[in-house]
């Protein structure tokens, strides 16, 4: 029996680290997987059977940041 995974479980996981000339991308969320594949023009690398899927991509197809963008602080909480 096949069990339906929670939103909280459907992540996107962007593997982008500086040894590596491939970006590894995970995720569940279709938009993310119609647009690597339609708009990039890349085939899955691995489909999980839940409807996760990988991609690799070459890190020269990503322009990096410019640093004239706002900064999202994800450690700190208002409230705490």
């Amino acid at each position: 029996m096949r069990r339906r995974l929670s939103n909280y479980e459907r992540e996107t996981i962007i593997n982008f680290n500086k040894s590596e000339d491939i970006a590894h991308i995970f995720t569940y969320e279709k938009t993310w997987q119609e647009h690597l594949e339609r708009r990039l023009g890349l085939k899955p690398t691995m489909d999980n059977g839940f409807g996760g899927k990988a991609y690799e991509i070459d890190k020269k197809r990503i322009r990096p940041p410019t640093g004239s963008g706002k900064v999202i602080n994800c450690g700190t909480s208002k409230n705490g």
